[in-house]
């Protein structure tokens, strides 16, 4: 409702601002309160449940670039080889493919700030060294059939992953291999939760996931388990006596 009430008033405001309306009615509705949505995210060892699961399978590139990287899933689709520098090891994180209706639109990341480079360590070029191998091989054997759109998540013969296919692909994943459900994107609330688990500083997660502010991943992204919360009192504990 918030979304469809933003555009709404972005349009009567474009009417107010050429006196086309006197007043902007969109600013006198009163909104629903917004409902919190509490993110599932998995532990290590779901990760690598769902890691084991998703090899071979059309997904597997997908679940391991949100895994690693968090990705949103406009940006795991979106990804091509000409932003992966396997030379310099360097992610370019620059383009998104989002869908509306029937049509599949390709464009740029929705903020500078999602516009980002991320480290390739020596699994992630490992594994997409292996991944370009496996796609040129196909490219090879398929000849004049193979799609060559460079995009990374791709079917074999290189068309590449629908972005609302993706997302049903994953839930039957899940399904069938009795895995928790949860959404594609909160694979990317695991990746913070786990990278703060690590220890990793909130400001570079801030910079990781590729959001404007530090609020963002600290209020929506950021989910400390009950082991955490445990540590917390342990150390308190040990400030304290009673």
């Amino acid at each position: 409702v918030k979304r469809h009430h933003v555009n709404i008033r972005k349009a009567l405001q474009d009417a107010l601002s050429q006196n086309i309306i006197p007043y902007n009615a969109a600013d006198r509705t009163k909104l629903p309160s917004a409902v919190k949505y509490h993110a599932n995210t998995y532990n290590e060892q779901q990760i690598a449940d769902l890691i084991k699961a998703s090899k071979g399978t059309p997904l597997e590139s997908t679940v391991i670039l949100c895994i690693y990287y968090g990705l949103r899933r406009g940006e795991v689709c979106g990804l091509r080889w000409s932003d992966v520098d396997l030379d310099n090891r360097i992610l370019h994180i620059s383009n998104t493919r989002t869908t509306a209706k029937d049509e599949i639109f390709q464009n740029t990341t929705k903020t500078k700030s999602s516009n980002r480079e991320l480290p390739i360590n020596d699994v992630m070029f490992k594994y997409l060294t292996e991944l370009k191998a496996k796609q040129n091989a196909n490219k090879a054997f398929l000849g004049e059939r193979y799609n060559t759109s460079d995009f990374v998540c791709c079917w074999d013969d290189g068309e590449p992953v629908k972005v609302t296919h993706i997302s049903h692909m994953f839930t039957k994943l899940l399904a069938d291999n009795n895995l928790p459900h949860i959404r594609l994107h909160d694979l990317r609330h695991s990746c913070a939760t786990n990278l703060l688990k690590k220890g990793v500083d909130i400001k570079i997660i801030q910079e990781y996931l590729g959001h404007s502010t530090i609020v963002t991943p600290a209020n929506f992204y950021l989910h400390p388990d009950m082991e955490q919360t445990k540590d917390a009192i342990e150390r308190l504990s040990q400030a304290f006596a009673i």
